[in-house]
């Protein structure tokens, strides 16, 4: 059973992920409607699974178009609920999250960072964005997953309606370690 770390006696205190066990990784991972190829197994940032992925650019519109111009790879993070006491059904796509993402070379050296962009693809909504890495080479991945209350998303709490679970206060970081990464 996992249940959603916001809902852990000690609230503040700084967490880590966990690797999911197989069973569930692969109840809740959905079916790719193009070619990506995830960059590890899925984890767990409390009550969130995270499945990154790297592939090729991409452009991507909405109130002004973001170009895949002069980048050399799209990293794309599927997010989605584990068990958890917070309202969102298992495997279901988890909005309002700021994830903060850190690419570093072989030596552990940050080549590329940022927060990841909401937009969503022939697979749903995702998080992610189009990066610069200096070449093909061995790269690791760290994610920082801000919880929803950050960007102004509530939780019922009343009798009636409400939910029994409490977002996280600090990030999560999860890591996933270095791995060959080719890239034009």
């Amino acid at each position: 059973m996992m249940l959603c770390a916001a809902g852990c006696a000690d609230r503040n205190t700084e967490k880590t992920a966990e690797s999911v066990p197989e069973t569930t990784a692969e109840t809740v991972q959905r079916v790719s409607a193009y070619d990506r190829e995830a960059v590890g197994e899925t984890k767990s940032a409390g009550c969130v699974l995270l499945t990154p992925y790297f592939y090729g650019p991409v452009t991507l519109a909405g109130t002004s178009e973001v170009s895949a111009e002069g980048k050399n790879l799209h990293l794309e993070v599927d997010a989605v609920a584990a068990e958890n006491d917070l309202g969102y059904r298992e495997g279901e796509w988890i909005p309002y999250l700021t994830i903060d993402y850190d690419v570093a070379d072989k030596d552990g050296n940050t080549v590329a960072s940022g927060a990841l962009m909401v937009s969503s693809s022939k697979n749903g909504p995702t998080y992610g964005s189009n990066i610069s890495l200096p070449g093909s080479g061995s790269y690791s991945l760290r994610l920082s997953v801000h919880s929803p209350a950050e960007n102004g998303f509530y939780l019922h709490k009343d009798e009636r309606t409400g939910v029994s679970g409490e977002f996280w206060d600090k990030p999560i970081t999860v890591t996933w370690p270095a791995r060959d990464i080719e890239v034009d």
